[in-house]
């Protein structure tokens, strides 16, 4: 097995763990807080942690633009380089968190016009507000910067250990704060201390592994003249994708009050713990496709590409019959029925989870191969779209028009945009051909979700255990249902032996 499938599978292996761990701790912080603080608290923690992603747009995408214009250095082991690239990113971080800090304390005077309606009385937002701007500003004043070599050298594995380390304990400090002393106070500044801990383990670990790598020596003129270029064009994905993830919470906190932003946040947490699988398979995977998209072929990236993409619509598949069978049950049992949505809001989260993901390989593959400046005004077209129309049928159609207004701006504007730039102006492949694989594999989808939700929604699920059973039932029938459908594709074909070829492998060692 070569270098770059070991890292694929142990950065996978590592994410998911910790993934899994970041999604069970808060999951139990949340219903702890919910139980006794209120649904309320849920809304404030959402509504800030979005105002703070918005500040994040300082970074101007300059991470992802580093990290890309590493691989080349790295696959050359050119230490020199890499030291340099290392220092200019360390003062570029510096500078966004000041301008991060300046930014947040101009908005200060302005949060209470983020709310409608009511928030708890024994909360001052603007303390709150401070205590997440300074969770935020940490890891930019302090060594985010060196984060960026663990991903460079295919190392996340590492990254993600110290992450689940330092969230296991933040989160079991946290609901100790919350059963013993029923203060928010109390639990949500060891938010801000996790962060600035994580920062300090990667410090000292990335010393240990790359020692000679330090920030030193001064980045080439032409080098920065590429890290511009793709900073500029990154800055209008970041912008569109702010737009697109994170004003959704600040317009319902503004126009429908925080109780409905945190029964709407209930909803988009299990949605999003379910994204979060897939965000540590693609994380996992993009040093090694950077690096095979600078040591390989186009036509060898091709064949690359489609292995992937046939796996991620198989999980896409079975992901999304879980959440159709699954998401009320799991809502009725964890908080009741009083602060349900109806089934109309999961039907829709459950299309805007297909949407996604099948972009979301796309999109892997394109911060891998550094597309941003030729797809730099896509992002912003998309989310105006999303925006006019999420403003428009909010006050009519309630949670539901945010959900409606990602799905139709993805299907119209993003979706087509990204298979243009990837699939027919980088790879020089028909478009066509992929555009009748993506609507056949709707029809499949359809299909088996027809039948999953069919054969399964008699099922009792008034009891945990009951739950178990449906949730074990329509795994196992969704993940044989799409493997009957897709079992002639040429690629499923191939990630199959490959992965039978692997197991045998390990059993034989």
């Amino acid at each position: 097995m070569s270098n770059r499938s070991k890292n694929y599978i142990r950065n996978s292996i590592w994410g998911i763990l910790s993934t899994m761990a970041s999604i069970l701790l808060p999951f139990i912080v949340r219903t702890v807080l919910i139980y006794k603080m209120g649904i309320q608290y849920v809304g404030l923690n959402t509504l800030f942690a979005t105002v703070l992603q918005v500040f994040s747009l300082a970074e101007l995408g300059f991470g992802s633009a580093l990290v890309v214009s590493m691989y080349g250095p790295v696959a050359e082991n050119n230490t020199p380089l890499l030291c340099a690239l290392l220092n200019f990113y360390k003062k570029v971080y510096r500078v966004i968190g000041c301008a991060i800090v300046v930014l947040g304390i101009i908005l200060l005077p302005f949060i209470s016009k983020l709310i409608n309606g009511t928030y708890p009385n024994d909360i001052n937002i603007y303390v709150l507000y401070l205590i997440y701007l300074l969770n935020t500003v940490s890891s930019y004043l302090l060594f985010a910067y060196k984060s960026s070599l663990l991903v460079a050298h295919q190392r996340n594995d590492i990254k993600n250990k110290i992450i689940l380390i330092c969230n296991f304990l933040q989160n079991a400090i946290q609901i100790v704060s919350l059963l013993i002393w029923g203060n928010y106070y109390a639990y949500i500044i060891w938010l801000p201390i996790a962060t600035i801990v994580i920062n300090l383990c990667t410090a000292v670990v990335t010393r240990k592994f790359y020692p000679l790598l330090k920030p030193s020596g001064t980045v080439p003129a032409e080098q920065i003249a590429l890290i511009r270029k793709q900073v500029v064009a990154l800055v209008w994905h970041k912008l569109g994708n702010t737009i697109i993830f994170s004003f959704d919470n600040i317009i319902i906190s503004a126009t429908l009050g925080l109780v409905t932003l945190g029964m709407y946040n209930n909803y988009y947490y299990i949605f999003n713990s379910v994204a979060s699988i897939f965000s540590i398979v693609y994380d996992s995977i993009i040093p090694g496709i950077g690096n095979a998209m600078i040591t390989e072929s186009k036509e060898s990236n091709y064949h690359r590409f489609l292995k992937f993409d046939i796996l991620n619509k198989y999980l896409i598949g079975i992901c999304a019959s879980c959440l159709l069978v699954l998401y009320q049950p799991f809502i009725l049992l964890w908080q009741g029925k009083s602060i349900m949505l109806d089934n109309m809001t999961v039907y829709l989260l459950v299309t805007l989870f297909i949407v996604w993901h099948l972009r979301r390989i796309i999109h892997t593959f394109k911060d891998a191969a550094g597309l941003w400046e030729i797809d730099r005004y896509r992002p912003i077209v998309e989310a105006l779209v999303k925006l006019v129309l999420n403003i428009v049928l909010i006050r009519t159609m309630g949670i539901n028009a945010v959900v409606l207004s990602t799905i139709i701006a993805m299907l119209l504007v993003g979706f087509p945009w990204d298979i243009k730039v990837f699939i027919k102006d980088y790879l020089n492949k028909a478009s066509k051909q992929y555009y009748w694989q993506t609507l056949k594999c709707v029809i499949q989808y359809v299909a088996g979700l027809l039948i999953v939700y069919t054969v399964l929604k008699f099922l009792p699920h008034n009891t945990l255990w009951y739950f178990i059973l449906k949730a074990v039932l329509c795994a196992s029938l969704s993940a044989i249902i799409f493997a009957t459908l897709y079992c002639k594709e040429k690629a499923f074909i191939e990630v199959v032996n490959l992965v039978v070829k692997h197991l045998k492998k390990r059993q034989k060692n």
